[in-house]
């Protein structure tokens, strides 16, 4: 029996990216074993995390509440939650039930890990028994759980900047959770090429089958001398199906070409047929792409094909020399002189650009920047 006490302390899980600070717990525990405990902590950007459990007799009642705190903090995504979530039962097998509330998010579309990576299973010796199956962990544990966010959940990256909702139930066990409900697009857009898309339908489905494999349907178009066209992205999201969708109705490899460039496949130069190479495979791959393969393999920070308004394709060169100063070179593809680039920032969210070369003289331009 006695009481353990924690005052000001700190948790990091790093693979979440949850981090709490101020940690304050009393605990006590009984000479029969039974214990409990009231934990509060703060996540370092103005959010608030308690959690009252007790034990005893070989049950447990515990109850976790958040208010808006920042509990996911990674490269790819970013989430400020609510939780009113109770688990109640016995020890190894209790009911959790609830409500998740996602008061803001961002994922950001980054690879979070290096590509090539092969899963090759398990390794078993040859002429050794095959271990016993493990049961599946959490097959006791029943789940009642509300997942909701009704705005201020961005996807953002490879050009798409969109915000969604999200509505889902989770149900069955810890083993084999069951989600009904939906992920939707509230608005957003993709920036391909220089072009506009709009982000006209957006949902992930999920209808409570077993296994975790959502119905995607997700279109992207924009209209470019009477044709409106993009990319239409439907099916299971473990197998999803791609198509180049127009109307008027026009040949898949035809339908890219049309709406960014105006003309025809066949008509287009070969500056733009490499440009649509190059961002087509990126958008599907997920990748870098191609010429972040180049920009990695010649150590540059920049490495880019840039189209102007007139057409006209260059290729953009360069790095940072210096914390707050990059130097480029940008060279137009065809004819043309070469035009050298300084960016420096001179304080916090302002730069100066400049850019001379014979073709375009010498510019200097102060640039303000707020992410919001």
């Amino acid at each position: 029996g006695g009481d353990v006490n924690l005052s000001n302390g700190r948790y990091e899980n790093l693979d979440i990216g949850t981090i709490l600070i101020d940690l304050n717990a009393r605990s006590r525990i009984a000479s029969d074993g039974a214990f409990a405990v009231d934990l509060e902590g703060e996540d370092g950007s103005g959010g608030d995390v308690s959690a009252v459990v007790s034990v005893g007799d070989g049950r447990v009642d515990a109850k976790i509440n958040a208010n808006a705190a920042t509990l996911i903090r990674r490269d790819d995504v970013t989430a400020a939650i609510s939780l009113d979530l109770t688990a109640a039962g016995p020890l190894d097998a209790p009911d959790i039930s609830g409500e998740v509330r996602i008061d803001r998010a961002e994922v950001r579309l980054v690879n979070a890990t290096p590509p090539g990576v092969a899963d090759i299973g398990d390794v078993r010796f040859k002429g050794e028994e095959p271990p016993e199956p493990k049961e599946a962990s959490g097959e006791e544990i029943d789940l009642d759980i509300t997942v909701v966010g009704p705005r201020d959940i961005f996807v953002r990256g490879r050009g798409l900047d969109s915000e969604w909702m999200i509505d889902l139930k989770i149900s069955g066990t810890a083993a084999d959770p069951r989600i009904i409900g939906v992920v939707e697009k509230r608005r957003g857009s993709l920036d391909f090429l220089g072009a506009a898309f709009d982000l006209e339908r957006g949902t992930v489905r999920f209808s409570g089958a077993k296994g975790i494999d959502p119905v995607v349907d997700v279109l992207i178009q924009r209209e470019n001398d009477g044709i409106r066209g993009g990319i239409a992205v439907t099916g299971n999201a473990a197998d999803p199906q791609i198509a180049f969708v127009a109307r008027p109705s026009l040949p898949e490899e035809e339908v890219l070409p049309r709406i960014l460039f105006g003309r025809s496949r066949q008509s287009l130069s070969p500056s733009e047929a490499l440009s649509l190479g190059i961002g087509v495979a990126q958008l599907l791959d997920g990748g870098g792409g191609a010429l972040d393969s180049a920009r990695s393999s010649v150590g540059l920070d920049v490495l880019r094909l840039d189209t102007g308004d007139d057409g006209a394709t260059s290729v953009t060169v360069g790095s940072n020399v210096a914390d707050g100063v990059f130097v480029g070179a940008k060279q137009p593809i065809g004819s043309g002189s070469a035009s050298v680039q300084v960016e420096v920032e001179v304080f916090d969210n302002i730069t100066i650009d400049s850019e001379f070369g014979p073709d375009v003289g010498t510019s200097i331009g102060l640039n303000w920047k707020k992410d919001f």
